[in-house]
């Protein structure tokens, strides 16, 4: 999932922090954004107060909660006060008249007026059940996205008193009790105060929610290849799933949001496989830690230059996604934009990257992406990349390297070197050959006669 990720600066004491943070409504998919401010409140005697990105982010999620639960409250209230004049025994026989026991004509005029009362009170218990079912719904999304198991355990005992006033049986509540609007009130009552306090995350950083969607993909793409090609397959043809990192800036950027993202990806990969498959626990982590993996691009994670890291901070970033690590993207850039520019025209300190990445760098597939330098200079930048990595020139991984080629590199007019053209050519012709005849090209005259034709006969 492409979002953006936050921003970062360094602060007065030199660490890095973040600076601004994207922000996604969880139900909306709404991007927003928050940064540290300053703010006035009695709270604090009129002195001005900071107010950091996370407090702010927690402000307005109690805040959003508060309100949505204020509107269950304020149609249970308006419910309230339509029923209080109506007498608990004139709501026996209403809920008669719903069952059919007695028709409508039964009723006496002040009765039929309590039934209208009652109709208009069911429109507001209808809208305050309708919206606490949704602050339900929302409250144990989030608890379960975020792991909160002291979260999920208030809920199912909400929900189970919830149920016993409605008498709920295989999902559906008993008609009677459900339209009762008496026990209709307590039930959303029941519901309202046992959410009440949750204040769960309706808004939360764009990376958590990157996180959260993008992880389901990938390790629903991993089950679905396995089982395609490599389940119960007499040759596992199963393709890596490699998460790339985005260009720095974007959401999952860094290495720990990558890691944190292939482990989540994995067990979602575990949880299919071992139920839908019968794998066993071990052998489905066997196969997601072999089928899901990090292609680590060294030019996207060096564009963090442009929020104040150093070189030493980037390749940091390596040593931490190594264990990860099964293929690799080649580009250079001067940590500003992704210009894709070949290794060794940039700032990528390409020999640190490799050192951190060990023998999982070595190991991987690696990709030289230059498609900038293509696209202007229309010439394959394969050469200047392996001149900038001192690749070997032969398949021996021995000298002579691509970037010692010139100090073998000799023009036309300075001979070849070799046993195949002796030194006695040279001595003879001259490095040039122009000794030679001009009959041949050369500038050697031929005393009159011609070489190739031998000394006259006399």
């Amino acid at each position: 999932m492409s979002l953006p990720g936050p921003t970062w600066e360094r602060d007065e004491k030199g660490n890095m922090i973040t600076a601004v943070m994207p922000i996604v409504n969880r139900e909306t998919g709404q991007i927003n954004q928050v940064k540290e401010t300053e703010h006035y409140s009695p709270t604090s005697l009129g002195k001005k107060e900071t107010w950091g990105i996370h407090k702010q982010l927690d402000i307005m999620n109690q805040n959003e909660w508060s309100d949505s639960i204020g509107q269950v409250k304020f149609n249970l209230q308006k419910a309230t006060e339509i029923m209080k004049d109506i007498h608990p025994i004139f709501v026996g026989k209403y809920m008669q008249l719903l069952a059919g026991k007695i028709k409508e004509k039964d009723l006496l005029p002040e009765e039929r007026q309590y039934a209208q009362q009652i109709n208009f009170a069911q429109a507001y218990l209808g809208e305050a059940q309708k919206k606490a079912m949704g602050l339900f719904d929302r409250a144990s999304k989030a608890s379960v996205a975020e792991e909160n198991n002291a979260a999920i355990q208030r809920l199912k005992e909400t929900a189970n008193n919830f149920s016993q006033l409605l008498d709920v049986k295989d999902g559906k509540a008993d008609p009677l009790r459900y339209h009762n609007p008496l026990v209709q009130s307590q039930a959303i009552i029941t519901l309202t105060d046992g959410l009440e306090t949750l204040h769960p995350n309706l808004y939360v950083p764009s990376e958590d929610y990157a996180l959260e969607k993008t992880a389901e993909s990938y390790g629903n793409v991993a089950f679905e290849a396995f089982k395609k090609f490599g389940y119960k397959k007499e040759k596992d043809t199963t393709p890596l799933i490699l998460i790339e990192n985005p260009p720095a800036g974007g959401g999952l950027s860094r290495a720990e949001d990558l890691k944190n993202l292939v482990k989540k990806s994995k067990e979602e990969f575990i949880g299919r496989a071992t139920k839908e498959l019968g794998l066993s626990k071990s052998d489905a982590e066997k196969r997601a830690e072999e089928l899901i993996g990090v292609t680590w691009d060294v030019g996207h994670i060096n564009q963090l230059r442009k929020y104040g890291f150093t070189g030493k901070e980037i390749i940091k970033e390596a040593e931490t996604i190594a264990p990860l690590v099964k293929h690799i993207h080649l580009s250079d850039n001067f940590g500003l934009d992704n210009v894709e520019l070949p290794m060794g025209m940039g700032n990528v300190d390409f020999k640190e990257v490799m050192q951190k990445l060990g023998v999982n760098g070595e190991k991987a597939r690696k990709i030289v992406e230059a498609a900038h330098w293509w696209q202007f200079q229309q010439s394959s930048p394969m050469g200047i990349s392996m001149e900038a990595l001192g690749s070997p020139i032969y398949g021996m991984n021995m000298a002579p390297y691509w970037n010692q080629k010139d100090a073998f590199w000799q023009g036309y007019n300075g001979g070849f070197e070799g046993n195949w053209l002796p030194q006695t050519n040279y001595e003879t012709f001259g490095g040039g050959f122009s000794n030679i005849p001009k009959e041949l090209g050369g500038q050697r005259g031929g005393a009159g006669r011609s070489r190739m034709g031998g000394t006259p006969m006399e």
